[in-house]
């Protein structure tokens, strides 16, 4: 039997993939600061802190992994520089302990955001990114590159949805349910990747030897951003979203943007309005080549996000 250690196994990436590994007979533990959010894998859990370089090493000599899925991070769209140097201490932490006890493969995860977004990337060396959190990923692939232990695979998901994402749930699905939601008449394209079959890509590269020290993004094919959101609100309301001009919501956003200045709660500003209207498409055919196309289409992982949300609604 396969043994793996997921890190950040109690986040929504995590919390898919303990469910994939669980199904397929893969015995796996996870590390990580905070509980489970699905209360099934309690007894997989394992409280720690990845900055502790010891106890990690102690942990990992004990679990003796075959494969480590290395997703804990920092992730806020916020924050400054110094605020994500942990995600570059933690990703040594585990190359290190990875290479002292042999571990077969370690899949780190980075981010496409180490590339402006709405850029095509052309290679696969991080280029110029454009938060910190992009940046502090960017500093930790250099790093990976650099290391001396080498068998590893970076990641860089694309958009990633689908259940057990909570901001997802509280700023987009409760939104459409309650017909709240206007879209922007605009033409737009997204990278976009349902987590079940992001974490099937997973397992399948992690499994592959030809994806040692290579970069994949990982999600599924880009879609008009349009029928993503009328995919959800068919499921959640039998028909189409509602649509609004792009000059109309510039204003609102505009409003918004004055409310956040002075920490008001609004739901559109300039920042998600541009999200919601600037192409952001990645070229998948290199993972898909790798690992096939996944196992559930669009509308199948729309219904699974809408169970989800139904039965965990807050």
């Amino acid at each position: 039997m396969t043994s793996a250690i997921i890190t950040g196994g109690s986040g929504f990436i995590g919390s898919n993939l303990s469910v994939s590994l669980k199904a397929s007979g893969c015995h796996f533990t996870n590390y990580d600061k905070n509980p489970p959010a699905c209360i099934d894998f309690i007894d997989n859990w394992h409280k720690l802190n990845l900055l502790d370089s010891d106890s990690l090493l102690t942990s990992l000599a004990k679990h003796r992994p075959d494969t480590i899925y290395h997703l804990a991070a920092e992730t806020r769209i916020d924050g400054t520089d110094n605020d994500f140097i942990c995600n570059v201490t933690t990703t040594k932490n585990v190359l290190d302990a990875a290479a002292l006890i042999g571990v077969r493969r370690v899949i780190v995860a980075s981010t496409m955001l180490v590339h402006p977004l709405g850029t095509q990337p052309r290679d696969e060396l991080p280029g110029i990114a454009t938060t910190a959190y992009g940046r502090s990923k960017a500093t930790m692939e250099r790093m990976v590159r650099l290391h001396p232990w080498h068998n590893w695979t970076i990641v860089r998901p694309t958009t990633i949805w689908g259940p057990w994402h909570r901001r997802l749930a509280d700023e987009f699905i409760s939104r459409l349910s309650r017909g709240a939601y206007f879209h922007p008449n605009a033409k737009c394209f997204r990278s976009y990747g349902y987590v079940e079959n992001v974490c099937s890509q997973l397992q399948r590269i992690a499994y592959n030897d030809s994806t040692v020290g290579s970069v994949l993004f990982v999600g599924d094919t880009p879609i008009p951003l349009a029928v993503y959101v009328d995919a959800f609100n068919i499921a959640l309301r039998g028909r189409k979203a509602k649509r609004a001009p792009l000059w109309g919501l510039n204003a609102v956003a505009k409003m918004g943007d004055v409310l956040r200045w002075m920490n008001l709660p609004f739901p559109l500003t300039s920042y998600r309005l541009s999200n919601m209207t600037q192409d952001n498409v990645i070229d998948m055919s290199r993972t898909l080549m790798i690992t096939g196309a996944g196992p559930f289409g669009l509308e199948d992982g729309v219904a699974r996000t809408v169970s989800w949300w139904r039965k965990h609604p807050s």
